[in-house]
């Protein structure tokens, strides 16, 4: 399959994506499931790998977040390890294609800040 020469590190927003995405939520038994596409190799390859991940709990941010101070890119690998639900292991285990799905891994996470009011 040939993609068009953007760049495609990003997750997937598509109809037919958010189908596939519901479906593997179901099949997981998770709220909500993640597809990402990835260059593999370099940012000239025209290979490209696809992964679904989901959020993580609590247990494994607070993991993450305690070895986040000292190596945050182990914290971040430590995270889309844990989340990896299925597809093309090279998102995380080929160089380029884990600098790329790193930069993904606080999109999935997803956290917001609260309403705070101050009296």
């Amino acid at each position: 399959m040939e993609k068009e020469n953007t760049e495609v590190t990003a997750i997937a927003t598509d109809a037919e994506s958010i189908n596939e995405c519901v479906e593997l939520a179901k099949k997981h038994a998770t709220r909500k499931v993640y597809k990402l596409t990835v260059r593999v190799g370099d940012e000239d390859s025209e290979e490209f790998a696809t992964a679904f991940f989901r959020k993580p709990n609590r247990i494994e941010f607070a993991a993450a977040v305690a070895v986040q101070q000292r190596d945050p890119v182990k914290a971040k690998q430590m995270l889309l390890n844990t989340m990896f639900l299925e597809g093309d292991r090279r998102v995380i285990d080929d160089d380029y294609a884990f600098m790329c799905a790193y930069l993904s891994v606080d999109e999935m996470i997803g956290l917001y800040y609260g309403d705070l009011k101050k009296n």
